[in-house]
């Protein structure tokens, strides 16, 4: 009875991308159903209540590092206005003072103190949970008809694979 698989496209790790949208491909292709893409960063801004016009979601890109982008609040939904992009935790303190916006979502405990110390960010306490916020993003797409397509859904990464020039081979 399955109409449909929702899956996160990142900004993301990796491995955890690559590993998401390929069970999800399968599942789609076994089954014939439909896939429905849904950025990451906009599931996390969803997460949280419209509280001001705008919005900077944030989520971890690794163990120093965050992923973030700037949302503006556009009939009940979020509109992301900024390229996403992957900064060290402790940037977000500038990227705040060029822009002040509340953040949502998960940042180090010692980056957060520090930027209610300096009064630089409001914290949005999300509403629901990630899975949450993903399946009525994807569901809300799915059923007005926004289906993509399986051969061209694609991740985005943090940072691109380092990928190795292959070792030359012995005969």
């Amino acid at each position: 009875d399955i109409s449909h698989v929702i899956v996160a496209t990142g900004p993301g790790p990796f491995n955890g991308l690559r590993v998401a949208l390929a069970v999800a491909k399968g599942i789609v292709v076994a089954e014939g159903i439909a896939i429905v893409g849904i950025d990451s960063l906009l599931a996390e801004a969803s997460r949280c209540l419209l509280t001001s016009d705008y919005l900077r979601p944030v989520i971890p890109a690794g163990k120093t590092t965050i992923a973030t982008a700037l949302f503006r609040k556009s009939d009940a939904s979020w509109q992301q206005i900024e390229d996403a992009r992957v900064v060290a935790a402790q940037d977000i303190v500038e990227i705040l003072q060029e822009r002040p916006a509340p953040l949502c979502g998960d940042i180090d405990a010692d980056v957060r103190e520090r930027l209610q110390q300096q009064s630089l960010a409001d914290f949005v306490e999300p509403q629901r949970t990630r899975i949450e916020s993903l399946a009525a993003l994807g569901h809300a797409r799915a059923i007005a008809g926004e289906i993509d397509s399986v051969a061209t859904l694609q991740p985005r990464y943090v940072r691109p694979p380092h990928i190795t020039k292959p070792r030359e081979r012995r005969h």
